[in-house]
């Protein structure tokens, strides 16, 4: 159950995290663009490390779950069921990419960041969160080895298409959403793959051992 101070702290994150956008494309996700955008904000310099515990990566973190969640926002006004699963996962990852429209320098300077040795376990799990997302909006329901499958198989898919979509010059980014309709027919046309892992998956380590704490700390922020 939120409290006050959860929904204070969610405003204070959010207004911090609407003026380091200003300084990121110039500065990066450093803690000059932080320390400025606590200026900006009215916020006392003190209080940075109450808001934000470790500072630049806790603010890409949050940036990314927000982006989640105007994702989600924007797909529950869609009226999915009436799609295929391969025009569901279209349109959520199109979302996502439209609410970063303004952001592109942003995000291209997170993966950067994200880049680093010291934060690729960050980059794995906003990735994880992010296609966990679409395929709980989407209906997925599958909680056997098939479920990893179709996540490892998103995460591809997303990720190759941020890639382009960040240098895409095309009109409305029609070139973006052509490539990522092709990498989805792509990825959906692998049946006989997925079904030989899925019969070498008695043979496979668990992954969920590797992301289960990751899992249930989603499904714990997805509880009312």
């Amino acid at each position: 159950m939120k409290t006050k101070y959860d929904e204070a702290l969610r405003e204070d994150r959010q207004k911090i995290l609407s003026r380091v956008l200003d300084y990121v494309p110039h500065d990066g996700w450093t803690e000059k663009s932080l320390l400025k955008a606590i200026q900006d904000s009215g916020i006392e310099r003190e209080e940075l490390y109450r808001i934000f515990p470790s500072g630049v990566t806790d603010i890409i973190e949050f940036w990314s779950v927000e982006i989640d969640k105007e994702m989600v926002s924007a797909l529950e006004k869609i009226d999915l069921k009436e799609l295929r699963v391969r025009e569901r996962i279209f349109t959520a990852v199109k979302c996502r990419l439209m609410a970063l429209e303004s952001d592109k320098e942003s995000l291209r300077r997170a993966f950067l960041h994200l880049g680093q040795p010291d934060n690729m376990i960050l980059g794995m799990k906003c990735l994880y969160r992010t296609v966990d997302e679409i395929w709980f909006v989407s209906g997925d329901v599958s909680t056997d080895f098939n479920f990893y499958t179709k996540r490892g198989l998103l995460a591809a898919v997303y990720s190759s298409t941020v890639l382009f979509w960040l240098d895409d010059k095309s009109d409305d980014n029609q070139e973006t959403w052509s490539f990522l309709e092709r990498r989805i027919n792509d990825a959906l046309r692998i049946p006989k793959v997925t079904s030989k892992l899925n019969d070498l998956s008695s043979h496979v380590p668990n992954p969920r051992r590797l992301i289960s704490r990751i899992r249930e700390q989603l499904l714990e922020s997805r509880s009312p």
